[in-house]
């Protein structure tokens, strides 16, 4: 089942306040990091993220790839739940 815009936009926010959470707990993102994180838990692709971000999908990879490293998790779901976790 596909969720609503309005859920959608609840768990982004959920995660936005996670992540900033996190950050108090020693995992430092930075404003980019968290940006992409935010955009990734809202569902868009890689391409998507560069196109709203106005940077290389390239770049967006590489983001994401510091996120997996600094979260210890492999995956976008998993970077998205570690930061939901840690609540």
């Amino acid at each position: 089942m596909k969720k609503s815009s309005l859920e959608t936009s609840h768990e982004a926010e959920k995660t936005s306040e996670s992540i900033i959470q996190n950050e108090e707990c020693g995992i430092k993102l930075s404003a980019r990091e968290i940006e992409t994180l935010v955009l990734v838990s809202k569902g868009n692709s890689s391409r998507q993220i560069a196109e709203l971000l106005h940077i290389s999908k390239f770049t967006v990879d590489v983001h994401i790839k510091k996120i997996y490293q600094k979260l210890s998790v492999n995956s976008k779901t998993k970077a998205i739940n570690a930061t939901k976790s840690s609540v």
